[in-house]
């Protein structure tokens, strides 16, 4: 999965309805949102819709990736 996949999949989930608190990626579900409370399944293109350990473990690369990348502020570097 590149990182523009991940990036509209991330987007996707998050814009999908309002009060969204959290993203759960569990093996054999469908991605789901947590909005206001309530748990709701995020459809994605894939065979039945559900979510591997493969696809799982590339959407966290590209999450941890993104958090190594550091700048140099003010002469000390922060995470971005």
């Amino acid at each position: 999965m590149d990182k523009e996949t991940v990036d509209a999949l991330l987007t996707g989930m998050v814009q999908s309805a309002k009060g969204i608190s959290d993203l759960l990626f569990l093996e054999g579900k469908p991605p789901l949102v947590e909005s206001y409370g309530q748990l709701h399944d995020f459809p994605i293109d894939t065979p039945d819709s559900l979510l591997t350990a493969d696809l799982i473990e590339a959407i966290a690369d590209h999450l941890v990736a993104g958090a190594r990348v550091t700048n140099l502020v003010g002469g000390r570097k922060r995470w971005t």
